[in-house]
């Protein structure tokens, strides 16, 4: 996924949340161990390393991740039904009969919708999965897991399904071996925004599930098992604390409880106090940050937008990149057959253009300063180039630690001064490889 830079420990936690509801309970951080520089900045999904805006808070989402997926690790699925996911339909339709074939995608996803909303947990299988089914008296095995009920999302004629006719049921037959719901505590009717996984432990079972509403919910629990105990789990701890039968659970949007229900009596636990959580921070939802501006002491100018030109053709505020994705790609290039495009480039492709002499501009204002530095990165100019400050060519910069290991800095004190300034970088051959790779920033001492 491609993630905005204010996604921070929040937006982190809404997404596990849900995908644990989905069963899923082993989460891998993309990219935690290298930095943001140079091409890397704008990689996809972004990196939760020490340069993130939100990275002093990412052991709040380690905790999270480590208390709730050891607990659901733990534990052990009891779902009875099992939902057919018909891939050879998808493939037959995919190409000559594209419509039908989306016309099958939505038939699943509204079955799955329906069990959602109505609590009822199912297991997807393959077809795969389902021909190679083992046949027991009440109900039949795949892998390790037992199903009593299947349901097709669509109408199926398939050699498999023989076998297995005997557990076919419609959707409205389909129902759950052990019954534990999540109410609306106000309405005390079935909750519809909730994702539950209702699950076995040796000592009994637990409940998770995750609010999918991006407004408050109250809930409250109906099962129809007595339990000697019920705890429920400070998701931030780890702690379990005592939880009464008849208690009500209160959740910010998109948060997650979990539950334990021990068969046998427990040690005496502290109750488990609602706690007040500030609102999540979901910015990024509706007003995503592409643009990673480092915490940099004395930060006075940060340039990420360039006038570009080339014979005769100037392309004004583009953001920073290499040539190809700035003035297009050359149809006859070697490197095409071994690195073919991405289907969501949409730079243009020409016939010859490179090596080609190219120019880029930018102009920035600085404050009264004494000293003045400027701070790059090790890939920020691609390409030989030349680098000139107000027509003057800056000095060779040399490694220095400002936030990223591999900063290359230089002292242009006496290259700029306060109020406009202007910088242009200039290749005399450049290739469609060439160009600028992130932001450069220009720090002040006053």
């Amino acid at each position: 996924a491609c993630n905005a830079y204010n996604f921070g420990h929040d937006g982190m936690k809404k997404n596990l949340a849900w995908l644990y509801s989905l069963g899923i309970n082993w989460a891998i951080p993309h990219g935690f161990y290298y930095s943001y520089d140079g091409f890397r900045k704008d990689d996809a999904g972004k990196s939760f390393f020490f340069q993130s805006p939100d990275y002093k808070k990412f052991h709040l989402f380690g905790d999270f991740a480590a208390n709730l997926g050891f607990r659901l690790g733990e534990s052990r699925s009891t779902a009875d039904v099992c939902m057919v996911y018909p891939e050879s339909v998808f493939r037959e339709r995919a190409i000559a009969e594209s419509k039908s074939a989306l016309e099958a995608v939505e038939k699943l996803y509204s079955l799955v919708q329906y069990f959602l909303q109505n609590q009822i947990q199912f297991e997807l299988a393959d077809e795969i999965t389902l021909r190679n089914a083992e046949l027991l008296p009440d109900g039949f095995r795949c892998g390790k897991k037992v199903y009593r009920q299947l349901v097709l999302p669509m109408e199926l004629e398939r050699d498999y399904l023989d076998k297995l006719r005997q557990f076919i049921v419609p959707k409205e037959e389909a129902v759950n071996r052990l019954s534990c719901r999540v109410l609306d505590a106000d309405s005390n009717s079935l909750s519809r925004t909730v994702m539950p996984q209702f699950r076995s432990t040796p000592t009994g079972n637990l409940l998770y599930f995750f609010h999918n509403s991006d407004s408050p919910g109250k809930f409250k629990i109906s099962s129809s098992q007595k339990y000697a105990a019920i705890r429920r789990m400070d998701t931030a701890s780890g702690q379990l604390y005592d939880f009464p039968e008849d208690g009500t659970i209160t959740l910010m949007p998109y948060g997650a409880a979990l539950l334990e229900f021990f068969n046998s009596p427990q040690e005496k636990a502290e109750p488990y106090l609602e706690q007040i959580e500030p609102a999540p921070d979901f910015s990024y939802m509706n007003n995503p940050q592409w643009d990673y501006i480092p915490e940099t002491p004395g930060l006075a100018a940060s340039i990420s937008e360039w006038d570009f030109s080339a014979a005769g053709e100037s392309l004004r505020h583009s953001r920073y990149n290499v040539m190809k994705y700035i003035f297009g790609w050359e149809k006859i290039c070697p490197k095409r057959l071994l690195m073919p495009r991405a289907i969501f480039d949409q730079s243009p492709e020409r016939e010859r253009f490179y090596p080609a002499a190219i120019s880029a501009t930018a102009e920035f204002e600085l404050p009264q300063f004494s000293r003045c530095k400027l701070i790059t990165e090790s890939e920020t100019f691609a390409g030989k180039c030349t680098v000139n400050l107000n027509g003057t060519p800056i000095p060779p910069l040399h490694r220095e630690l400002v936030y990223d290991p591999w900063n290359f800095c230089g002292d242009v004190s006496s290259l700029v001064k306060p109020g406009k300034n202007i910088i242009e970088v200039h290749w005399e051959n450049a290739g469609e490889d060439d160009g600028i790779s992130s932001f450069i920033y220009f720090a002040i001492e006053k």
